[in-house]
Order: C-alpha cells, then structure tokens, then sequence
C-alpha cells in the first residue's frame, strides 16, 4: 500500500469522524450527582432555577418512576392538544378515541420542570411546574378537601395578610368565566370559582383570588414583586402533579402571568431547560439596553391555527450535518401548525417528514447495531463499548438554525437501548410539536411585544 494512500484513508476517516459528536457508551445519561453549571440568563430583571423533579437536583423525586408511564402521559398530553386544535379549526379532522372536556386545560403527568416562587405574607416557598400551555396559576390549598400528596406546606389564604379573595362582581373574575375556567356565579354571589379539568383525568377546583408574588432565589437575590397577582386557591385537586403545590401558567391568555405582569416584565421571558442532573433557569423581563440581542437570533412568532394560546412558529427545514432533509415540502408542516411546548417531553412530527428524518438517520449509522424497538420509538441501537458517532441535527427556521443538543438527537434508554428521539405522528394532518427534551441546553426568549422567538445555542452555560 503506498504511503499517499494511507495518509488519504486516515485524513478521510479523520474527517468523518469532525462531522459528527462523538460519545462512549453512557456519556448521555445523565450524572446520580447534582451538578450546577448553568448561568441565570442573559441581562433579565429576575432569575429562578429550573429543576427537573425526578433530578439529583430536586427535592421532590417520585417514587417508582417509570418512563413508559411518562410516556403514556406524554402522548395524552400530545393526543389533548392536537384534538384542542381539531376542535377549534375545522380545517383538521377530530381524533375520535379523544374525548374532549368541556373545561380547557392539558393534561400534566409530562411536566418535569419545576420552579419555586413565594406566596403571601408573610412569604412561603412553593413548588410549582412551569407550563407554556397552561394559562391560569394555581397551588393546592391547605383547607383541599381532595388532596395530593405535595412536598412542602400548602398555601394558607387565612395566614396571608395581603390575601384577598376575588368575589363574582371582579372584573377579573368575569374574565375567567369568559375563558371557561369559572364557574357560573348565580348560585354564589360572593366568592368567585376557578376549575379546570385536564385530559388525562387530572383536575383542580377552588377560590380564585389575589396575594403578594415574591419571585427570586438566593444566588440571583433581585426580587420581582408583584401585588395583586390572581392565581386559584385549590380545594378540590386530584391528578398526577409530581409532589409540587400546582402550575404557573406562561401561556398567552388574559389571566396568564404574563398578561398579569406585562407592565412588570413587558411579556418577555426565557428558560433554558437543563440536564436532567443539572439546575437550568426561568427569566422574568429584560434591559433594552442590553446587548443581549446579538447573541441571540430570532424567528417570528405565529399564532396556531385554532385559536389557542400556544406559541407558534414557521418552520423551513431539518437538517442532518447541514444538509436538508430532501424531497419533503414543510410548508405542509406551517400549515397543519408547528408550536413549540414546554409540557410535552418528546417532540412530535408528520409521518412523511419522520419517515424521511428515520431513513438519513438510519443511513449515518449503517455501521452500527441495532436494538430492539422501545415502545414508540422504532430506531434504537446497541452501541455498547462504542465511541458511536451521533449526527448534528438542526431545525431551520426564518432568521435561525437551530442545533440540536446530542441527547435530543439519540435518547439513551439504558445501556443497551439508545434511540432516534422523535415520534410520529398519526397523519400529517396534525400539529407537530417541539418538545422539552430537544430544547434541552437552548436558551429560549419568548418576546410577545415583538411577536418573536429566540434562540442561543449553550443557553445554560
């Protein structure tokens, strides 16, 4: 063999091998310890932590977890959303195994981060999940007559005293009947009734009201303090709400914290969700001074067909090592709608484009084995005692290109099951999704003023 041969072999195969993130066995599950990397975020006014529940880093860990159970949720999560739009645009076909509750709200078992604000006065810390699609806050009550089990003490209204219940002539009150989360106050002329019934089952009702909002933590000391702020003072509270004390809705509603906020924080707020053994963030507002713009790229926000209070986007293309996908035509994909969610675990996408993401991914590991499927994810590996290569993968939209964390590429089960981390959906005719786990590591700017959504890759570092 000559010598100009070999070098021209080994500088192929050293050039294969830039073009892809190469990880051993293990290198994506994440660490049994704790680990506090991330920054709070680029020049906002407040930072909160962001911590996964079943975390090194969190207090309120469940027992038994089973990711097939996540699973499960996340796709009733995913299935509810999806008939909400059919419901609401009659463009799309009803999923006819969906029974749609008369009360909006969506079903929680997938929510698995979590931050802590303060209630009342005096303060006390609650746990509560964060939600893009979620409008209205709430936390469990301590007078619940149906109760979870909740890591910490429930709010007591009686001991705040800065706590004002809403009655049925609140203007704000009227506003949450109109949103049908209120109950009818003909039969209740005093106190004013918030509920919500989810899809998976899970549901809330109880008081709504207003208290003292205290939001900061102890590395990031600036407080946000707002007076007033209406949230649902839970009496009867049944689901899977992983141990916090209830939601903090950052949807786009009227009775949302950003609406509730928005001369505050001006509808502006990011997260950047972290490992799940890692603490990532949530910022409330920003400095127009700043210069925070220019590292981070933005797309415009699009309202979803149907009407709800998601966040939209317009989507361009998915690249594998910067080469589109091919043949596919992903105005399909803007028209059938594309939001972005911080509930649903995995993100969802049309068969057509899933079929066209598997193959390309199929042929970049050709070399490798495979494993057996794991319940809905049908192109897994064994890549034990491998140095296996993961390949760089990007969702393009106008403005920006997205790249992906490793992990929001290729899922790692276990140590023996490590899979294409995307799922199908039923036709393309349904909304896709862009879920938690490829958000992973990104900061993420939600500016409702500028009707636009950003990006900064290594957001939690």
């Amino acid at each position: 063999m000559s010598t100009s041969f070999t070098f021209t072999c080994i500088t192929v195969f050293f050039f294969f091998l830039l073009s892809f993130d190469n990880y051993a066995k293990g290198d994506l599950i994440p660490s049994p310890t704790c680990k506090r990397t991330s920054i709070q975020g680029l020049n906002r006014k407040v930072s909160l932590d962001l911590v996964h529940i079943d975390g090194p880093c969190s207090h309120l860990k469940r027992d038994n977890v089973s990711i097939d159970n996540d699973l499960f949720r996340d796709h009733e999560r995913v299935k509810y959303i999806q008939s909400r739009i059919s419901k609401n645009n009659s463009s799309y076909q009803l999923d006819s195994s969906v029974s749609i509750p008369t009360i909006p709200g969506i079903p929680l078992g997938t929510l698995n981060y979590y931050i802590v604000i303060r209630l009342g006065t005096p303060e006390n810390n609650y746990q509560l999940q964060f939600d893009t699609g979620s409008d209205l806050t709430w936390t469990q009550c301590e007078q619940c007559t149906t109760c979870y089990e909740q890591s910490g003490p429930r709010f007591y209204p009686a001991k705040s005293t800065t706590y004002v219940a809403s009655n049925c002539f609140d203007e704000t009150c009227k506003v949450l009947i109109k949103n049908e989360h209120g109950l009818d106050c003909s039969k209740d002329v005093h106190l004013c009734h918030y509920r919500i019934y989810y899809g998976d089952g899970s549901l809330t009702r109880g008081y709504f009201g207003k208290d003292r909002l205290a939001l900061y933590n102890d590395l990031a000391p600036n407080p946000g303090i707002t007076d007033n702020f209406y949230f649902g003072c839970g009496i009867i509270n049944d689901g899977t709400f992983g141990r916090t004390s209830g939601i903090f809705g950052l949807g786009r509603g009227e009775l949302s914290f950003l609406s509730q906020t928005s001369k505050q924080y001006m509808e502006t707020f990011s997260y950047c969700i972290p490992s799940v053994d890692d603490v990532g963030y949530i910022t409330f507002g920003y400095d127009p001074d700043t210069d925070f713009d220019k590292r981070i790229k933005y797309t415009p926000l699009v309202i979803p067909q149907g009407g709800l209070n998601h966040y939209g986007l317009s989507i361009t293309g998915i690249a594998i090592d910067g080469d589109i996908l091919p043949g596919l035509n992903f105005s399909q994909i803007n028209h059938a709608g594309f939001i972005i969610d911080s509930g649903t675990v995995f993100t969802r996408l049309p068969p057509t484009i899933y079929a066209t993401l598997r193959s390309v991914f199929q042929q970049r590991l050709s070399n490798y084995p495979t494993a057996p499927s794991h319940n809905v994810f049908d192109t897994c590996y064994d890549l034990t005692g491998y140095h296996y290569p993961i390949p760089e993968m990007s969702f393009v939209f106008p403005g920006v290109t997205v790249d992906l964390h490793p992990p929001g590429v290729l899922y790692e089960f276990d140590d023996k099951q490590s899979c294409l981390a995307f799922i199908p959906n039923k036709d393309d005719s349904q909304i896709t999704i862009f879920g938690n786990v490829q958000q992973k590591t990104l900061e993420i700017v939600y500016d409702n003023p500028g009707n636009r959504i950003g990006f900064r890759s290594d957001g939690c570092s």
